[in-house]
């Protein structure tokens, strides 16, 4: 009976280390497939962060071309503003002068019909 009892302790001791043995083999698999996560799951952060990157160059850049496109176009509305300001100048600078010129006309038409007028007076008396 010892032989047996021998023996069956022998075999559970077996079982017993088998069991542990697939244990650890479990573990270790377990282990390995969570360190393959870790590289995949730092491959995909790193992956999402070079596609942030990505995203916010290209935000940038299409602001950047937006804001050069406005400043062209404020710049051409300014010189634009610029050309027709000076325009209407000159056409105020031409209308004083012909307006100052009427009024010198206006004056000489006045003088000569005061006078016509006085030489009129003095031919009827």
């Amino acid at each position: 009976m010892d032989f047996l009892a021998a023996q069956q302790n022998a075999i559970e001791s077996i079982t017993a280390l088998s069991r542990d043995l697939q244990s650890t083999q479990v573990l270790k698999n377990q282990k390995i497939l969570a360190e393959q996560f870790e590289v995949k799951l730092s491959r995909g952060e790193a992956e999402a962060v070079a596609a942030a990157e990505a995203v916010e160059k290209v935000r940038s850049e299409e602001e950047e071309r937006r804001r050069s496109e406005w400043d062209a176009k404020l710049r051409d509305v300014t010189e634009a503003a610029g050309a027709e300001r000076k325009e209407m100048s000159e056409e105020i600078k031409r209308l004083t002068k012909m307006c100052k010129k009427l009024e010198d006309e206006k004056k000489r038409m006045k003088i000569k019909f005061d006078q016509e007028m006085y030489v009129r007076e003095k031919v009827k008396k």
